[in-house]
């Protein structure tokens, strides 16, 4: 069963990129020649190095790299490509540089338009180097926002922040930002992107706050077993084993993700379960498991859209097990206790609208212990099945 949930986990998976689409758009090459096409639209947290497009929808894919675009744009999504100061200086503990200076290099970069605005705000992400830019409508230049951790003394961690002395001075005609907004802000793409939007004098849009929020109710039922060995020394007496259904509440608050079309997620899923096995008259002892416990774990999650309204999803987390019960195992003689201990789960779903249904495998657990009461074994590798229902 476990080999099959895997398999089934893997091929769903293999069909991911199938579900991102081709949206309309255009591309201007170095040339600048314009093509009004259709670009496939990953969202993408990083720079892409190349693009898939085609000119109508039975036409052909073709494929351009990005180092032959001047610009392009899908779905509201804008990059250019500009001649830059750059300084590459790694944020790896093990690589930081010893100085605060900066190290700029003339470079052809692709930027992603953050603001368009008299002052527009831009970023640039390759995977392991993060800059941003601004320039102003009037001017040809772009300027890097001046950021770098470096190292002191072989130990401390210090930051180069020279962005913050800049927006200080290129925002001192905004009496509406003050020196200690600017002190506040972070190197990171929520912060710039809302102080250039305040400068610029552009309404944010709080009609969509928190749709990246989701709450989901989940309760479920597993299928727990529980088997007692017989002694070592008594072949006359046989493996005894039990199954119970196992009752589950859960509550799942996931966060979806800014990139790759919320096809990524971040999840955590409280829930108490509950089990009692009882065994009677097993060469005249009486045996029960009665067992209560609360997972929490902390998880990531795939969605796969089917379309608007419905969806596939693969989910791994790790989870802690934490046990409210103070006996468990009990043979009317001996009582044995279970400590907390972390493992892993794994699930697939599927959602529609605001409702759905799982099967997740590794919260289900599975008990074995000796004739004597004591416990040899816990294992959570059951099958738990769950409805799910959307809050928001």
């Amino acid at each position: 069963m476990k080999n099959i949930f895997f398999a089934c986990t893997l091929f769903l998976s293999g069909l991911c990129y199938s579900q991102i689409i081709f949206e309309e758009g255009y591309i201007i090459n170095k040339d600048g020649e314009k093509t009004i096409c259709l670009i496939k639209n990953y969202e993408w947290k990083s720079n892409p190095s190349q693009l898939e497009y085609k000119i109508g929808e039975n036409n052909s894919v073709s494929t351009i790299q990005t180092s032959e675009i001047k610009e392009f744009s899908v779905n509201n999504i804008l990059y250019i490509s500009a001649d830059v100061l750059i300084d590459r200086s790694s944020k790896n503990i093990n690589s930081l540089s010893t100085s605060s200076n900066f190290n700029h290099k003339t470079e052809t970069l692709l930027l992603k338009i953050l603001v368009d605005g008299p002052t527009s705000l831009y970023r640039f992400y390759d995977g392991s180097v993060l800059r941003f830019y601004y320039k102003k409508r009037d001017e040809e230049t772009f300027h890097q926002l001046d950021y770098k951790e470096y190292l002191k003394e072989g130990k401390y961690i210090l930051k180069n922040e020279e962005f913050k002395r800049q927006l200080k001075k290129e925002f001192s005609d905004n009496n509406k930002i003050t020196e200690n907004d600017i002190d506040k802000l972070s190197y990171q793409e929520n912060d710039l992107r809302k102080i250039f939007l305040a400068y610029n004098n552009i309404a944010v849009d709080t009609s969509a706050k928190n749709n990246n929020l989701h709450l989901h109710v989940k309760p479920g039922v597993g299928f727990s077993k529980y088997t007692i060995s017989p002694p070592v020394d008594n072949t006359a007496i046989g493996t005894r084993k039990n199954s119970s259904i196992m009752l589950r509440i859960a509550f799942e608050l996931e966060y979806v993700l800014n990139f790759n079309k919320g096809k990524w997620a971040v999840f955590t899923e409280p829930s108490f379960q509950t089990v009692n096995h009882k065994i009677e008259d097993y060469n005249r002892r009486n045996f029960e498991v009665k067992y209560a416990s609360l997972q929490i774990p902390l998880g990531v999650k795939h969605n796969m859209f089917i379309n608007s309204k419905s969806k596939i999803y693969i989910s791994g987390a790790l989870y802690s097990d934490i046990p409210l019960n103070s006996n468990f195992f009990i043979d009317g003689q001996v009582s044995g206790k279970i400590i907390n201990k972390l493992y892993h789960t794994f699930a697939i779903g599927y959602n529609y609208d605001k409702f759905g249904v799982e099967i997740k495998y590794g919260v289900t657990p599975y008990f074995s212990t000796s004739y004597y009461g004591q416990l040899s074994n816990l294992e959570m590798n059951g099958l738990n099945l769950s409805l799910n229902y959307k809050l928001f």
